[in-house]
């Protein structure tokens, strides 16, 4: 998806060797776009954010790929103390090992949102939010949560509005949980039309 690929298999043995990218102390007016970062692995003594790590952040992450990245928690993005924004994304095939937390997308005390991403075939969960204290909603508007092994969202204060989630938490205004229909679940995320895979012409 994104034009540059950022890959932390650094010496090519299939490996991922550190995490993808680190964002710290960045305001609302930073953002990053257009980019893939595949096979990022969180830093053995926190083992936080494999894909991406956000801390006291509110950059916007915009039109990226996050796949292939593992950690214990947030195998792709670990977001803490960060009102962020993440949107027109697809974060896909990623893992985590925290099976509590279920997430591959883990937010802790921050307030973000979500906006029109494709969040699907993650292990062991998609996105989580988690609060321990007082924190502005999860804002999860307008994506598709698919196909998360346990869970495609999950954890308290989230408001969810107008998104397609069938595990976890579904209750939403404009929520539905039918198959978005993918043109293929294991390389394409584009949605099929009436004519197959969707393009401007059909």
């Amino acid at each position: 998806m994104g034009a540059t690929i950022v890959n932390a298999d650094t010496d090519s043995n299939g490996t991922g060797d550190g995490r993808c990218l680190s964002m710290t102390n960045l305001t609302a007016a930073s953002s990053i776009s257009g980019f893939t970062f595949v096979k990022g692995v969180a830093p053995a003594a926190t083992s936080l954010g494999g894909g991406i790590y956000m801390s006291a952040c509110g950059a916007t992450v915009a039109g990226c790929e996050v796949t292939d990245c593992a950690a214990d928690i947030g195998g792709a993005l670990y977001l803490t103390g960060s009102p962020a924004t993440v949107t027109g994304s697809v974060i896909h095939h990623n893992t985590c090992t925290a099976f509590d937390l279920y997430s591959v997308i883990h937010c802790l005390n921050s307030g973000a949102t979500f906006e029109g991403n494709t969040i699907a075939e993650n292990d062991p969960g998609n996105l989580f939010n988690q609060n321990t204290v007082a924190t502005p909603p999860l804002i999860v508007h307008n994506n598709i949560l698919w196909n998360g092994f346990f869970s495609d969202l999950g954890g308290t204060n989230i408001t969810s509005t107008y998104n397609t989630v069938a595990i976890g938490i579904t209750a939403g205004t404009g929520n539905i949980d039918t198959d978005p229909l993918f043109a293929d679940a294991v390389n394409d995320f584009h949605l099929q039309s009436a004519g197959g895979r969707w393009n401007g012409v059909i």
